[in-house]
């Protein structure tokens, strides 16, 4: 018995798109490149304020307790929790990366809570920066495999 050759599907007809269409796509697309290279940017600048005020070591005076001294490092770790989601490529962030992304926040949030000197709400301002930068990213994203064209 004969075998039959594979089929293949004919091909989809193509619908050139109106000039205008392209031009606009062009400009999104700009766009949301300069909108990325501004997060980069933002990411860069976070997370270096970040860095060098948790060098620097700072302290101050606790409104709590007159006269007691309490370390401000839960600040300098929001500008880190803020800045570092923003550096790494994005689709490294969603993709291959996630989960170390996801853990370098969670020590970023919980390790100032265990070395102590954190206020009340600290933790949850470290949560919510890391949320914002995440979220951004992630509608960032989302618009840019938007514009790009299907093919």
């Amino acid at each position: 018995m004969a075998s039959l050759p594979a089929m293949s599907s004919p091909p989809e007809p193509t619908v050139p798109r109106e000039p205008e269409i392209e031009a606009l796509g062009r400009i999104a697309r700009g766009g949301l490149w300069a909108v990325r290279m501004v997060f980069l940017l933002a990411g860069l600048g976070f997370t270096a304020y970040g860095a060098a005020e948790l060098l620097r070591g700072r302290t101050g005076l606790s409104e709590v307790t007159p006269g007691t001294m309490v370390t401000d490092h839960h600040i300098d770790v929001v500008w880190l929790c803020l800045g570092l989601p923003l550096l790494p490529p994005v689709d490294w962030t969603f993709g291959r990366g996630r989960w170390l992304v996801l853990a370098v926040l969670a020590v970023l949030v919980v390790t100032p809570v265990l070395l102590g000197g954190d206020d009340d709400y600290g933790f949850v301002l470290r949560a919510f920066a890391g949320l914002v930068a995440l979220a951004s990213l992630a509608v960032w994203r989302t618009l840019w495999k938007l514009t790009t064209p299907a093919g």
